[in-house]
């Protein structure tokens, strides 16, 4: 655009992309903005709630031009996440998906919007927490290398013991866990050292005990 003064001398001050700073004297001045410059779009709001065994997620927007859409991401860490959800920009200011595909009691998301041209901006990151039912177990990242983060959500206190073995049964790793009702959240570290394979990583509780299966790469 082009800086306009119209008090004597006239002057103007052209500014063709980027941030640019100049020094104006005291008068009256007038901005002129190019028409085709384009506002990336507004997130205005992006949110969500449990309903029991599922999770509702809404995103209100505005000024969708040159937007081509979106993708809902979910992760059961906080960190390592894949996308659950993706819909064209349809000129509509209210978006909503409904996760059906609920196995755990808490979950987090977050928004991408994509546009034309490739770029991208993500949300800021919400939590949902569901009523604790039953005894849950999972394991991130899978294939783990060195850590592995254990998510376990349990409807009562208790105490446990949880198990890495091979698929031969040999043991490779073990920790007791003291269990608080809602998510329990640990890490385990050092595992570099446990040869590449697949492992089963067992929960025993003396309510229930779960396996799943876990890969460890190189």
């Amino acid at each position: 655009g082009t800086w306009y003064n119209y008090l004597s001398p006239p002057a103007t001050f052209s500014a063709t992309g980027g941030s640019q700073s100049i020094t104006l004297l005291p008068g009256e001045y007038r901005v002129y903005l190019n028409s085709q410059v384009v506002l990336p779009v507004s997130l205005l709001n992006f949110s969500g709630r449990n309903n029991g065994n599922i999770n509702v997620l809404n995103w209100e927007v505005a000024n969708e031009i040159n937007l081509s859409g979106y993708e809902l991401q979910r992760s059961e860490n906080g960190r390592d996440f894949s996308t659950v959800y993706r819909t064209a920009a349809n000129g509509s200011q209210l978006y909503t998906f409904t996760d059906t595909d609920i196995k755990l009691s808490q979950y987090f998301y977050r928004l991408k919007s994509i546009d034309l041209d490739g770029s991208s901006s993500t949300s800021s990151i919400i939590k949902l927490v569901g009523p604790v039912t039953s005894l849950q177990l999972a394991a991130t990242p899978n294939p783990f290398s060195s850590n592995m983060k254990i998510s376990i959500a349990t409807p009562v206190k208790s105490a446990g013991t949880l198990t890495l073995t091979d698929l031969s049964g040999k043991q490779v790793w073990k920790r007791n866990v003291n269990l608080l009702p809602g998510v329990n959240n640990l890490e385990i570290e050092n595992l570099r050292a446990i040869s590449a394979g697949t492992y089963i990583l067992n929960l025993l509780t003396p309510e229930k005990t779960l396996s799943i299966r876990v890969m460890k790469s190189l």
